[in-house]
């Protein structure tokens, strides 16, 4: 019977699992450097066990939640969201704060989209920092391993999405705690739809859509909280294309 759960294992990790291998859950996090880019995965995939050192004086969020994003195409690309993105490379690419960049699309034909528009740029420096690995454009499949001082996180699903990718997948969880802790300094996260607007797919339970919502959840109570505080942990994405 042993051998069955072996030979259907899907990653080395589960093949150790199986195998009756000690596991021991990691302890020490020394890539963020902010409580709030740790703070999900510690709390739901570490059982808040992590330590870790927040530095003082920092200047900026390292957290910002930018929602409700308007035009929905289809369940894998999200145009507005790319476009966003795009202008923001722009901004940022420059900023001293960042010498590399990380960007994470939630599928991987809204990477694709994305780095055409960049393709098509005239003045092109954000092709060159990619040729030169400041900058990344990553999917929740490719970026294992990667971090970035600044990570650009487009969610591409919407409260009309019907099929969430690998984040409704059986283990789609750990690609997306991945995801969430490859910044050192800023997360800026695009997303196009709140808690409630997640569905289960076919109905059924999954424990990977599970913590898509949480997660979801995390970010639209992080943007309450900084609205009753009056902070600029949130700005509104429409405004830039209104």
């Amino acid at each position: 019977v042993k051998e069955i759960e072996f030979d259907y294992s899907e990653s080395l990790l589960d093949r150790a699992k199986v195998s009756y291998w000690n596991t021991y859950s990691l302890k020490n996090h020394y890539r963020s450097q902010a409580k709030e880019l740790i703070e999900f995965s510690n709390t739901n995939f570490y059982d808040n066990k992590l330590l870790f050192s927040t530095l003082n004086n920092i200047n900026e969020n390292p957290l910002e939640i930018n929602t409700n994003i308007k035009n929905k195409e289809n369940d894998f690309i999200n145009k507005e969201e790319a476009k966003l993105v795009l202008n923001r490379l722009k901004k940022e690419m420059n900023n001293p704060n960042y010498s590399k960049i990380l960007v994470i699309c939630f599928t991987t034909r809204q990477k694709e989209f994305l780095k055409e528009l960049i393709e098509k740029e005239a003045n092109n420096d954000l092709l060159l920092r990619i040729k030169k690995n400041y900058l990344v454009i990553g999917d929740l499949q490719s970026i294992q391993g990667d971090e970035g001082d600044l990570v650009i996180i487009s969610c591409v699903f919407s409260k009309e999405s019907k099929d969430y990718g690998l984040l409704s997948k059986v283990r789609g969880q750990n690609f997306l705690n991945v995801a969430i802790t490859r910044a050192k300094k800023k997360i800026i996260v695009y997303k196009s739809l709140n808690n409630q607007d997640i569905k289960w797919v076919n109905d059924d339970y999954i424990e990977s859509l599970n913590i898509f919502k949480k997660w979801i959840s995390y970010l639209d109570n992080k943007t309450k909280e900084a609205k009753a505080k009056n902070e600029n942990i949130i700005t509104n994405p429409i405004s830039e294309f209104a």
